[in-house]
């Protein structure tokens, strides 16, 4: 009886990094298919496409939903993963503290740059106008969606890459 539950418990700990493997390929081609779409401006595939909202589903759910219960799911980790998970939020607290305080910084240079008013006419209204958007068009439940969607791909990312340098 020990043996099976022993055997259950391995069988626990691998599906662990094969949901991680999984998250992070889904991760990737959500990741590629944002680029793609909403910054490159190509939209390669038909979004009514029965394929193409099939592909997007099986990924966002792996991506998001899955890869929040990974965080959580301390009974599916053995010692090694739990220390790639202790390692991963200790990279993600450094993360957290480091890139928000950059971008402040960041967005208040261009802010002073623009109000100085020492660049070209068209530079300067340029600057001005993406100040503004940012400081406009962001909804709460974008910011909160956003923020979540964020944390969990970088997560799983650092993770893999962690997995991956220890691997060799």
């Amino acid at each position: 009886m020990f043996e099976r539950l022993k055997g259950n418990r391995q069988f626990r700990y691998r599906l662990y990094f094969w949901l991680m493997d999984i998250s992070l390929v889904c991760g990737l081609i959500g990741f590629a298919d944002f680029i793609r779409d909403d910054i490159l401006g190509y939209a390669a595939f038909d979004p009514v496409s029965p394929i193409y909202i099939a592909v997007g589903v099986f990924c966002l759910f792996f991506s998001f939903p899955v890869a929040t219960f990974l965080v959580l799911a301390r009974f599916m980790r053995d010692e090694y993963a739990e220390q790639l998970w202790q390692r991963t939020i200790g990279k993600l607290g450094f993360i957290s503290a480091v890139v928000p305080f950059s971008l402040y910084v960041l967005v208040w240079t261009f802010y002073f740059i623009a109000s100085f008013r020492i660049l070209p006419k068209a530079v300067h209204n340029s600057l001005v106008d993406l100040l503004e958007m940012g400081a406009t068009e962001w909804r709460f439940d974008e910011i909160i969606n956003t923020a979540w969607m964020v944390f969990m791909l970088l997560f799983v990312a650092i993770f893999q890459f962690l997995r991956w340098r220890d691997s060799r």
